[in-house]
């Protein structure tokens, strides 16, 4: 009996980064974009989702020669490269889709064939999609939303899993980690309340001699008057009559709470492996270790995701056939990790000297034109 048969008829049922948002502001009625609301997690989504949006997706095809070369004949590099459907790029189109793993720990897309050739990619809502595995080891996706309900099969929806603890749909990181959520946005509302309320002042007057209620009000109001505001800012100060003016600093309770925050925000940086430098937190940052930090943000942070993302575009866009033929989708990193011209010539230099690159495919990656004389390599 295989795996979906034990699981028998079960139904899953993934949530959307896209219709049940913001319908509430307790964690009893917690909602993923509740989480989008807390700084650290919106910027984790935007630093995993724009980045792999803006590499370049390329379907490669692998020569006789050991080399390989860009297909730009075939119709799915156009397709996934500029336009899956009528109202994507193919960066949002990407971008769409690490939201949704990022958020949900799914993502679906319809895959539209005409004569067995995929012709366009439909982004599906997961809120509305139930994922049903049957006793043939089969899967069936039924899709309904406020105007239609159709069934698809396991062919015809791309289906892109996170992390997973059966192996049929992905564990979304926001519900998993909804505590490791909750301080963050405890924390929020209760200085957003504090600040709003004006619930601490940030100095006072102190005299010893007796102040009449009328006289604290008209001074206070004076005080106010000539020292508040954009204009009143850096003023000097005479006080007379007895007066002494002490500011009021963070108390014990302030800078703990800025502690705690600072420490949520590395708690949910770690759950998306996002470098906190990423996220403006640059406490014991240093040029070097931020350098050596970037690679390890390919490395360890983006990999994983460009591998699962690749791997499913080429199971099911490509047929049994072109993968045998040798064609494949990879992403182009290359501008992530870009090096300053300096160094990045010196490279070049070296590659040169040793026969690795001819002159022409350094232009290109310097997006200059070919020349007639650039294709030799200059072997020592």
């Amino acid at each position: 009996m295989g795996l979906l048969q034990k699981l028998g008829m079960r139904r899953y049922k993934a949530e959307s980064p896209t219709s049940t948002w913001l319908r509430g502001e307790s964690f009893e009625g917690y909602s993923e974009n509740m989480a989008l609301g807390i700084p650290t997690v919106y910027a984790c989504v935007r630093v995993l989702s724009e980045t792999i949006a803006a590499m370049p997706l390329d379907l490669y095809r692998k020569r006789a020669d050991g080399g390989r070369e860009r297909a730009d004949d075939h119709v799915l590099q156009d397709l996934m490269r500029h336009r899956p459907n009528t109202y994507q790029t193919g960066g949002e189109f990407r971008e769409f889709l690490m939201v949704c793993l990022c958020l949900r720990g799914n993502a679906f897309v319809f895959v539209e064939r005409q004569a067995g050739q995929v012709v366009a990619l439909w982004p599906l809502r997961p809120d509305c999609v139930a994922v049903e595995p049957q006793p043939d080891n089969s899967i069936l996706y039924r899709y309904a939303d406020e105007k239609r309900a159709v069934v698809y099969g396991q062919d015809e929806v791309l289906h892109i899993r996170g992390l997973s603890t059966d192996g049929v749909v992905g564990v979304s990181p926001i519900a998993t980690l909804r505590r490791a959520m909750e301080l963050p946005h405890v924390l929020g509302a209760y200085t957003t309340a504090l600040f709003r309320q004006q619930a601490r002042p940030s100095g006072v007057l102190k005299t010893d001699r007796d102040v009449t209620p009328e006289a604290a009000a008209r001074l206070r109001d004076d005080w106010e008057r000539r020292f508040s505001g954009p204009a009143g800012a850096g003023r000097t100060v005479i006080l007379d009559g007895g007066l002494s003016y002490e500011q009021i600093g963070l108390s014990s309770e302030d800078a703990e709470t800025l502690a705690t925050w600072k420490w949520s925000l590395e708690e949910i940086a770690r759950c998306f492996r996002v470098p906190v430098h990423l996220l403006g937190h640059l406490d014991r940052m240093s040029f070097n270790n931020v350098e050596q930090l970037a690679h390890e943000f390919l490395t360890l942070s983006l990999t994983p995701w460009l591998t699962r993302l690749e791997a499913r575009f080429n199971l099911q866009l490509l047929t049994e056939g072109e993968r045998a033929a040798g064609l494949y989708f990879e992403h182009n990193a290359a501008n992530l990790l870009r090096a300053g011209t300096l160094e990045r010539f010196q490279s070049y230099q070296i590659a040169r000297q040793a026969g690795v690159m001819t002159a022409n495919e350094i232009r290109q990656r310097e997006n200059l034109p070919r020349h007639p004389e650039g294709d030799s390599l200059n072997v020592l």
